[in-house]
């Protein structure tokens, strides 16, 4: 396979290919949950077909499922450039932050301050708003420039003292794109306060590469279903971090990390659908199909993700160039397709005169499979003014949609009633 040839990638994912009468879905959904290369579900089907037993049993099976959750941890730390003792695994980024907000905030007292952000998925905002409240803490809120949708660093510096003890940011937004420069928001965190640094890293995990010890945070989460996995929580917590924490767990739980942060039996076949996806990514260097070895396989995602960035952003260009042809299409966002580098592909829009959510119908009629509504970013939405609509429609492209995918897209839209003549 060449080194990023998107016909050969598409060819490995069965939802993308053309129905019974030769049509492909425009498939722009992924923001939401992204599509699953054949070997994801192959993995799933063959532990639950042939190792399917818990951990602690002196036979086979068990054995091998311990092997998958020691396979899984060393595939989260190469794809966080984390280490194994770090990754904690759950059902998703969500439960998991209100996990880690239960222990984080054991250590608070009133007159303490945290901080989020309006650019943020709710996730990484309700569970330490929710914490907060029950240990009496300040809340408050980094808000958005409005010309570009970016974060305001110079609102978040500040309200940042020595009062502070936490603050909860995106690294990407699943509603504009929008990029955040992770190094320089914790680098700032540190220079005006000890406070901890939580990532939500859900919507950048499948356009960029993550590498906690470059981003200098404390915590950073993500959900495998948004990179070609199942659905699956992982959390980075830093060692030194983690243990001077306690988490809240059963009694007899294995009190060691990163074990007694996972409360419950784990999804063993998830966590084989984990690693799965995790060597998908790596194979898109073009060398690593079927390898295991994690220092390789860490490089080959650094290579991996240069490809799928060069692809994207040339997408997100395109994106860009088109919409600025469009009358009436208003981008909440990085708008400028100069600037594509700044966003992910993911363009949240309205149409004037069009309601978003007839919007979406409208393109779902037509195979343009696009998201529509607020998705949990009410921070953003709210001081955008957009609470009394139903949203934006949000067209996200991932490294298995081709650049003429851009085209197609606005050859669809260009039909709509509202756009003709």
């Amino acid at each position: 396979m060449n080194a990023f040839d998107v016909d050969a990638i598409r060819a490995r994912f069965p939802a993308l290919a053309a129905d019974a009468a030769g049509i492909e879905p425009l498939v722009l959904d992924g923001p939401g949950g992204t599509q699953v290369p054949r070997q994801v579900p192959e993995a799933i089907s063959a532990y639950l077909l042939g190792s399917n037993a818990n951990l602690g049993g002196q036979y086979t099976a068990s054995r091998d499922t311990g092997a998958i959750v020691d396979a899984a941890r060393h595939a989260g730390a190469d794809f966080y450039g984390a280490r194994p003792g770090e990754i904690i695994f759950g059902p998703n980024a969500t439960t998991l932050l209100f996990n880690l907000s239960r222990a984080v905030a054991r250590e608070w007292k009133p007159g303490d301050e945290i901080i989020v952000t309006a650019l943020d998925h709710w996730a990484n905002v309700s569970p330490w708003r929710l914490a907060a409240q029950d240990a009496g803490v300040t809340v408050h809120e980094v808000r958005i420039d409005e010309r570009d949708c970016s974060l305001d660093l110079d609102h978040l510096a500040s309200l940042l003292n020595e009062r502070t003890r936490l603050v909860a940011f995106t690294a990407a937004s699943n509603t504009t794109g929008t990029r955040v420069d992770i190094p320089a928001v914790t680098r700032l965190v540190r220079e005006h306060s000890e406070a901890l640094t939580c990532v939500d890293a859900v919507h950048h995990a499948p356009h960029a590469r993550i590498d906690v010890k470059a981003f200098d945070c404390d915590f950073l989460v993500s959900s495998a279903y948004k990179y070609f996995g199942p659905h699956l929580g992982m959390l980075f917590g830093r060692a030194e971090v983690l243990a001077a924490l306690t988490p809240y767990k059963v009694a007899p739980a294995k009190d060691i990390d990163p074990n007694r942060w996972e409360t419950g039996t784990q999804s063993f076949e998830a966590l084989s659908g984990f690693v799965a996806a995790v060597n998908y990514l790596a194979s898109l260097a073009g060398d690593m199909e079927g390898r295991q070895d994690g220092g390789d396989r860490s490089a080959a995602l650094d290579r991996a993700f240069e490809f799928i960035g060069q692809h994207e952003d040339a997408i997100g260009r395109r994106f860009l160039e088109r919409a600025r042809s469009l009358p009436g299409m208003r981008i909440a966002g990085i708008n400028d397709p100069d600037r594509a580098l700044e966003r992910t592909a993911t363009f949240g829009f309205q149409l004037d005169g069009v309601a978003p959510g007839d919007l979406a119908e409208w393109l779902g009629q037509r195979h343009a499979r696009v998201g529509q509504g607020n998705f949990y970013a009410r921070g953003l939405y709210r001081q955008l003014g957009l609470t009394e609509t139903d949203g934006v429609v949000r067209a996200g492209f991932m490294h298995y949609n081709r650049l003429e995918d851009v085209d197609r897209f606005f050859g669809i839209l260009a039909g709509h009633p509202a756009l003709e003549g």
